[in-house]
């Protein structure tokens, strides 16, 4: 980790170290709500997988496919974000930067078990609610 990085948030920086000790996940879940502009509809299937990794000051990435589009990473750029976790397991992965860093805006609540994604501005959105969410623990 930068030495810039750890004098400029020291919170930051332990959070981002902590991640990288997370247990990876898989869940399931379904759109329930779209925007106009939203590249699939209500209702369509959604696989979420989660895990550890650090780059450029993100520790986590993933991979949000519905309806058999990718949303957040996979075929489309990015897939990283800033995850939250608390005793090795993700509670949170936020990247609020559609505009700054090119991949989707998204918010993945692990607590509530909610999914928000915009890309485009405010037109595409989606809601996703998540069930069958399983952690899926790395080979030590």
């Amino acid at each position: 980790m930068p030495r810039a990085l750890a004098r400029r948030s020291p919170l930051l920086a332990l959070s981002l170290l902590a991640a990288a000790r997370a247990e990876p996940l898989e869940a399931e879940g379904r759109v329930v709500a779209a925007g106009a502009g939203a590249p699939v509809g209500i209702g369509s299937p959604c696989r979420l997988r989660l895990w550890p990794a650090w780059r450029q000051g993100v520790n986590c990435q993933l991979l949000l496919e519905c309806g058999g589009v990718d949303l957040f990473g996979g075929k489309r750029i990015g897939g990283y974000a800033v995850c939250e976790t608390r005793a090795r397991h993700f509670l949170r992965a936020l990247d609020d930067r559609a505009v700054v860093d090119g991949d989707p805006a998204l918010d993945l609540d692990l607590v509530r078990r909610r999914i928000e994604w915009r890309d485009g501005g405010e037109a595409a959105t989606l809601a996703i609610a998540l069930h069958a969410v399983r952690e899926t623990p790395a080979r030590r």
